[in-house]
């Protein structure tokens, strides 16, 4: 799973087009994996950054996660969730 940091810009009120990376130059932080808290379930460890001076800024997570295909570099979405901050 991959997280990325989004702020909404202002002036556009479709929320489909509205959102953006924090930091367009920053890299997806990649969860680690761990056992959950059930059988069959997985948690994601990880930790992003957000400078003090966006805060007041309406942001959220974007988080993806992927399956690999065998023998392959070949990735596919399979989810994606949003959490507002």
């Amino acid at each position: 799973m991959r997280v990325t940091v989004e702020r909404r810009r202002a002036g556009i009120e479709s929320d489909l087009l509205a959102w953006t990376r924090l930091d367009p130059e920053a890299a997806d932080v990649t969860l680690t994996p761990s056992a959950g808290s059930a059988p069959g379930l997985t948690a994601g460890t990880g930790g992003v950054a957000v400078p003090a001076d966006v805060q007041a800024d309406r942001l959220r997570l974007v988080i993806r996660e992927f399956e690999q295909f065998d023998n392959t570099t070949t990735e596919r979405l399979v989810y994606a969730d949003t959490i507002e901050l």
